[in-house]
């Protein structure tokens, strides 16, 4: 029977009228969505179906309060949870008289904004005894705290023509900063194998638990070449991928028609399965180990020979898209040395770089003539690791770091990063590109400059000083303070030192792009072809130094007037 027109009329005025909510919780975590996940915030604005829809922060950051239709809102307050579920807020006593009073002035407020800038996290007074940090971790209640991520130590890595990269590396798989990791799982995704427990007492039972009703749901146990995917409670990585790899049948031998046997062929699904699933939750970059190599039986040159092969034949089928780095990783020296020697085999020699033998500090520097490289301390324009892209201004570096060459506005840049010259008196309205930084981001910028300077912090040349972005398009802005041009061997070594610590800070705050002016080609009376030549070597080491580092696009930004330096450039 049809639905009476009333009916219709007051299920339509229901689905149009606009609700609120609001989602309650600590202020700092409110202040860390709001300031430091606004991508994030602005993707849940754009999914409502209805407007008006909006977000905003609730009485004194006391919550988020989401007004739209009944759907958006319920929607959208699912999503804003499991966001603020990542961060987790700590509490610290302050027991030196005064303190706890002084940060509830405005001088103490300053005081912490500076701590927060240069550490990316929020602090709020909860009280008269405690401060309250809120960083951005993964984490449950049941699970233990997080230690700090382990160093990879990168063994070799090869960069394909299509840009993604291929990393073998030793350390421990389950402190890996990456994405997505692998993990080579049963059947029954127990976790009394080596790697798999690793991963439970490192992230939590959480981890287990998840699989466990994963396997309910199946009714059953898994197939080989099986994956299925699962959060990764206090590790680094983003999501857990359990692949079911084959057992190796000793007894079964390939025909000689046969290319590859039933085991290799399985093992080879295997990776291709779980590399599509970091897909799947736009991953970036993915850590595995030799899957079925331990306890599985398959033979180690076999297993990593099959898991090269089927990393490199999933990147030669697919497009580019999210997943850009495979990291090949394990913590015994056979297996690292098997990737190697495997890597080094399946792409050749004269592709695959070996960091010993391609940084001049480290090994002897005449083997980067015979791989065919150049000194990174020589003209970039002559340097063959450096691969030109399709624009003219654009270069790649064979770590996968694109150097861009853009003719425009320093305060318009849209990258994490702003990078700001500026001198000693820290007054951002003198000079050329601090004031034009300063005009954009607004008078927040010279109060934490300001605030960072009375904190009693060190203010000379070759520091460099973290803001917020404020009004800026960026994230956050470095501002160097770079000494004159006197042609003498310091002024060089503060002007490279400066560079250095801009794409340290970057790099390890996870960062992905940076912006730089022509640093000092102004009232400091750099020579313009100096700072082109510095600024292009500094980039390539560091590009070649950290080829782990999450810094994947370098800007040299020019005045769109400056045509002397866009020549020399």
């Amino acid at each position: 029977m049809p639905m009476p027109v009333a009916t219709k009329k007051k299920d339509l005025i229901k689905s149009k009228r606009v609700v609120d909510d609001v989602i309650q919780m600590e202020p700092g975590r409110v202040r860390f969505l709001f300031d430091m996940k606004k991508s994030e915030l602005q993707m849940v604005r754009q999914q409502a179906k209805q407007q008006p829809f909006s977000i905003d922060k609730y009485q004194n950051n006391t919550g988020i309060l989401v007004k739209g239709t009944a759907d958006d809102v319920r929607a959208a307050c699912e999503q804003l949870k499991k966001l603020a579920e990542k961060v987790s807020a700590r509490q610290h006593p302050i027991d030196k008289p005064g303190m706890p009073a002084l940060f509830k002035e405005d001088k103490g407020q300053m005081y912490l904004r500076v701590v927060e800038n240069e550490f990316n996290c929020r602090i709020d007074v909860t009280d008269p005894s405690e401060v309250e940090t809120a960083m951005e971790v993964e984490t449950e209640e049941d699970v233990p705290m997080m230690p700090p991520p382990t160093t990879l130590t990168v063994l070799c890595h090869v960069t394909r023509k299509d840009g993604r990269r291929i990393v073998v590396g030793k350390g421990d798989l389950t402190q890996m900063p990456v994405d997505a990791i692998v993990n080579g799982s049963d059947q029954f995704l127990d976790h009394s194998g080596d790697l798999a427990k690793a991963i439970i007492d490192a992230g939590g039972q959480s981890i287990a638990d998840e699989t466990t009703r994963i396997l309910r749901a199946k009714e059953g146990a898994l197939f080989p070449g099986e994956v299925v995917s699962t959060r990764s409670g206090a590790l680094p990585c983003k999501r857990i991928i359990h692949a079911v790899g084959p057992t190796w049948n000793r007894s079964y031998r390939k025909s000689a028609s046969e290319e590859k046997s039933h085991e290799e062929k399985m093992l080879h699904d295997t990776v291709c399965n779980s590399l599509s699933e970091t897909e799947k939750y736009q991953c970036r970059s993915v850590a595995l180990p030799a899957i079925s190599s331990g306890d599985f039986g398959f033979p180690l040159d076999l297993s990593v020979n099959t898991v090269i092969d089927a990393v490199d034949k999933f990147f030669s089928s697919t497009s580019p898209g999210c997943l850009m780095e495979v990291n090949l990783v394990d913590n015994a020296d056979r297996t690292c040395k098997c990737f190697q020697d495997s890597l080094v085999k399946y792409y050749g020699n004269e592709n695959v770089i070996i960091p010993n033998q391609f940084s001049g500090s480290v090994g002897n520097t005449n083997s980067l003539r015979g791989r065919g490289r150049t000194k990174v301390t020589e003209d970039v324009s002559r340097d063959t690791s450096l691969e030109p892209l399709s624009n003219p201004t654009e270069l790649k570096t064979s770590e996968g770091v694109v150097i861009k060459l853009v003719k425009g506005r320093i305060a318009k840049q849209k990258t994490d990063i702003i990078v700001n010259t500026t001198q000693t008196s820290l007054s951002l309205n003198t000079g050329g590109v601090s004031a034009a930084i300063s005009k954009v981001a607004g008078p927040v910028l010279q109060k934490e400059v300001n605030a960072y300077k009375n904190a009693g912090w060190p203010v000379k040349e070759g520091v460099v000083i973290v803001t917020n972005g404020a009004k800026l398009k960026c994230k956050n802005v470095y501002h160097v303070l770079c000494c004159h041009w006197d042609e003498s061997p310091n002024a060089e070594r503060i002007f490279r030192d400066l560079m250095r610590k801009c794409f340290e800070k970057a790099s390890k705050a996870a960062m992905l792009s940076i912006a730089f002016p022509a640093i000092g080609t102004g009232g400091l009376g750099f020579p313009r072809d100096f700072t082109a030549k510095v600024m292009y070597e500094e980039a390539r080491k560091f590009s070649a130094s950290s080829p782990d580092s999450s810094l994947k696009e370098i800007r040299f930004v020019i005045y769109e007037k400056d045509h002397q330096t866009h020549q020399v450039k």
